[in-house]
Order: structure tokens, then C-alpha cells, then sequence
């Protein structure tokens, strides 16, 4: 008899969870357990809270001498270049520098001469990459592939269940969902979506038989001075917290995509729907009165 098993761990920082159909719990975890194994490597390679992570070093080495890349990394940091060009600039990895100015311990506004100050430390442009080889011009730039490596986590997870035979199950990391297919009997999973406003609400719940989905918002790192809300996530053309929607939820076939879409949804404000409309993804947008704006068949 085959049975449903749920299996919780952390990684990234926060729980997680892997739902899949076995015989046994034995043989469950055991094939859990080498989803999560890989995404743990992800972790200890990309995370820039690890002082000994290839994002770290690259950060560390600063304005002093380039440092090698094994393919994976040379094909993570070409999806940053080529999601950099295709967003104009939006999507860059090296604003996340700019979280020293709007840390969530500072509990005023930076000036805009601190902006400009901490601007001149974004552009991807300025970075080195040239074949296996990566460096950062100058010191104080950084690197944060933290827009990139969960999701390529869990479509990476994802693919490891797949070649042990699992085809029902899903991957939540942190919000970042994978969907591998149908419960057994065909039902698609439930998946719930948080309201922005409304703390321990649920706005939505979005049935998904297979494929992915990832959240951007305003509402889970923020900071609220003089009644106003500033999120985490930055444009890095103006240094300034991105304030038009409060979540976006996008559905695609590999949460790479899906996680891509959500952020850029962030970044291109009132301009987003129409981009989302023309890659022909399926979203739940939540404006900034409140309003929902969505095309969920």
C-alpha cells in the first residue's frame, strides 16, 4: 500500500517540507533525504550568510583578483546576466548591498546622499564574468544569488525525485513550491496563499496538479516608519524599496521562472501585469488598495 508522507527540515532559514507517496516511511525518507542532501550543497555553495560559500569569497576577494567557477556556478551567474539584460537592469545581483542602508535594525530613512553613495556600488555591469571566471571591480560590491539559488534548489530537489521514480509529490522551500504532479487519485494539491494585510489570513488557495509557484510581497520583511511601509526588496536604479504591490503570486513549469517573475512583478510595479500577460504566466496579483488582479483558470 502506498501512503503519503510528509518530511520536514531546515535549510535557507526556515522550515521546509517534502510530501511524497511511498510504500514505507523507510524508503521515503531515504529518498528524501538525497533531495534534501542536494539542497544543502545549494545552501553551503550560494548562501552569503556562509562565510566559506562561493558567494562569500567572491564578496570577500572584492577589488582584488577574480576566482574560478565550476559550471554550475558559471550557469547560475549566466541566468543573473541574461535576467539583468532582459529586465533593463531590474534584476540585478549586486543590489543587495543596499540592504546596509535599509536594514531592518535602522529605524530611519537613509538621505539620498547615503543612496548615492551605495549606488555606486550596484551594477552588473561593472562585474567581471568572462568564460569560468568571476570578480567584483571594486571593494564593498557584492554579490546575493538569494533571487536565484532557492529556487534552483527546489527545481534541482525536484529533479532528484523525479529520477527515483517519484512523480506525486511536492517541494516547499520557504514558500518556493514545486509541484511534481497529482495526488494519486488525480486531485491537484492546495496551495494557500498568505494575505499581505491581514496576518494568519488566508487570501487565496490556488489548486496546482503540476508545475511551480513562488510569492513576492511587501509583508514578511518590512519596516514601518511614520506609517509608511518599506519592503525588502530594491530597486537598484533609484536605491529606493519597491511600493506598488503588495504580493504577486506566479504560477510557471520551473520555480526558477516562477520565483524570476514574482520579483520582477515587485520591481516593475504598474508595468508588470502586461509583461506577465505577454510570457503568457498565470498570476494573483494584490494591488496597492488592496485589490486583486489575477487570471488563475
Amino acid at each position: 500500500m502506498t501512503n503519503l508522507f510528509q518530511l520536514r527540515f531546515l535549510a535557507m532559514g526556515g522550515q521546509n517540507e517534502i510530501r511524497i507517496y511511498s510504500p514505507s516511511e523507510a524508503e521515503a525518507k531515504n529518498i528524501a533525504d538525497q533531495a534534501i542532501r542536494e539542497i544543502l550543497r545549494i545552501e553551503n555553495a550560494y548562501s552569503r550568510y556562509l562565510p566559506n560559500s562561493l558567494i562569500s569569497q567572491i564578496n570577500l576577494h572584492a577589488g582584488k583578483e577574480a576566482l574560478k567557477l565550476d559550471s554550475e556556478a558559471v550557469h547560475l551567474f549566466q541566468v543573473a546576466d541574461h535576467w539583468f539584460r532582459t529586465s533593463n537592469g531590474l534584476f540585478d545581483i549586486t543590489s543587495g548591498v543596499m540592504r546596509s542602508i535599509w536594514n531592518a535594525q535602522i529605524n530611519s530613512l537613509p538621505g539620498q546622499q547615503e543612496i548615492n553613495a551605495i549606488l555606486k556600488k550596484v551594477g552588473w555591469e561593472k562585474v567581471l564574468f568572462v568564460n569560468n571566471e568571476i570578480g567584483l571591480p571594486s571593494e564593498g560590491m557584492e554579490l546575493d544569488l538569494g533571487g536565484i539559488a532557492k529556487e534552483y534548489a527546489v527545481d534541482r530537489a525536484a529533479q532528484i525525485l523525479d529520477e527515483q521514480g517519484i512523480k506525486n509529490g511536492l517541494i516547499n522551500l520557504g514558500g518556493d513550491i514545486r509541484i511534481l504532479g497529482p495526488h494519486l487519485d488525480g486531485s491537484p494539491w492546495p496551495v494557500q496563499i498568505a494575505h499581505p494585510r491581514m496576518t494568519g489570513q488566508i487570501l487565496a488557495t490556488i489548486n496546482i496538479a503540476k508545475g511551480s509557484l513562488a510569492t513576492s510581497g511587501d509583508y514578511i520583511r518590512f519596516r514601518d516608519i511614520a506609517g509608511k511601509r518599506y519592503g525588502h526588496i530594491l530597486n537598484p536604479k533609484t536605491g529606493q524599496p519597491v511600493s506598488y504591490w503588495q504580493s504577486a503570486t506566479v504560477l510557471a513549469p520551473l520555480c526558477l521562472l516562477a520565483g524570476h517573475a514574482s520579483t520582477l512583478t515587485m520591481l516593475l510595479e504598474d508595468r508588470a501585469k502586461a509583461l506577465l500577460e505577454q510570457m503568457k504566466l498565470q498570476f494573483l496579483l494584490v494591488g496597492p488598495s488592496g485589490e486583486i488582479i489575477q487570471n488563475l483558470e
